[in-house]
This record gives structure tokens, C-alpha cells and sequence, in this order.
């Protein structure tokens, strides 16, 4: 059984905790009504710097709608599982909506990536959540060493 859903689902969280905590909220009010072109080259660039593949943006529809997408070409992906989960999280964590995520292997090592709105298969909602840790009463210490 494939856990290909699981992996992207985990990166879609990770992504989007760190684009969430990265961008000022005055750039993602910004980007919601201007439109995402200008940030998905940004991401591009970087995600092609940080040496996840040759990423180029093929096309990008910005609406208020069901329609919106992001179509993104990527050549020799470090994964093809982890670039879908970056994309959800990031395209998640600007418009704050649900993202689904497919890919279209074109040839060999060059994939087209696309992000869309829909929501997420309901039997991956709940998995993967953070647990709060449990603190426990009690109150102990340690002695520092010197160089502390």
C-alpha cells in the first residue's frame, strides 16, 4: 500500500507551519488580493536554489473562487512526494484554504505540479496531529556543570 498521501500530508503540515510563522500577516493580506504570482516566483527561486529540482511556474490562476490553482513544471525533483507537500503548505499557509495537490510525469525526471482548492480526504484530518505534551507534577532540578 502506497503511503505516498501520508508523506505529502506530513510536508503539507511542516510547510505550512514554517511559510505560516515566516511571512508577515500584511504580505499574505497582500498577496490574497493582489494575486500569488509575485511570491510563487519567489518560492520557485528559492525551492531551485535550495536545490529541489529546475522548478518553473507554467501558469497560476488567482481567484476567490473553487478555480484557483498553481501549476508548477519541476526537472529532477529531490521528490516528488515532498515538492507535493510543499506546495500545498505553502499555497495553504497564503490563501487559507484546503489544498489538493497532483502531478503529471511528462518524462523522466520532468513532473507538472498542480495545487488546487478542494479539501482535504477526510481519513488524513485527524491523522498526524502534534500532541500537547503532558507535564507532570513534580519538582526537581539538576546541578549545572562549570562551564554552564
Amino acid at each position: 500500500m502506497s503511503i505516498e498521501r501520508v508523506i505529502v500530508e506530513a510536508k503539507r503540515r511542516a510547510t505550512f507551519d514554517f511559510v505560516d510563522h515566516t511571512l508577515p500577516a500584511i504580505v499574505k493580506a497582500i498577496v490574497r488580493v493582489v494575486g500569488m504570482r509575485p511570491v510563487v516566483r519567489d518560492i520557485t527561486a528559492l525551492g531551485s536554489v535550495m536545490g529541489y529540482g529546475a522548478i518553473k511556474l507554467v501558469s497560476i490562476q488567482h481567484t476567490h473562487s473553487k478555480e484557483s490553482f498553481v501549476k508548477i513544471s519541476i526537472k529532477e525533483p529531490y521528490s516528488v512526494p515532498l515538492f507535493c507537500g510543499d506546495l500545498a503548505g505553502a499555497f495553504n499557509a497564503i490563501r487559507r484554504r484546503q489544498v489538493a495537490v497532483d502531478y503529471e510525469e511528462l518524462a523522466p525526471d520532468d513532473y507538472v505540479v498542480t495545487g488546487h482548492i478542494s479539501a482535504h480526504p477526510t481519513e488524513l484530518q485527524e491523522r498526524l496531529q502534534t500532541r500537547p505534551c503532558q507535564h507532570k507534577p513534580g519538582d526537581i532540578s539538576f546541578d549545572r556543570c562549570p562551564k554552564c
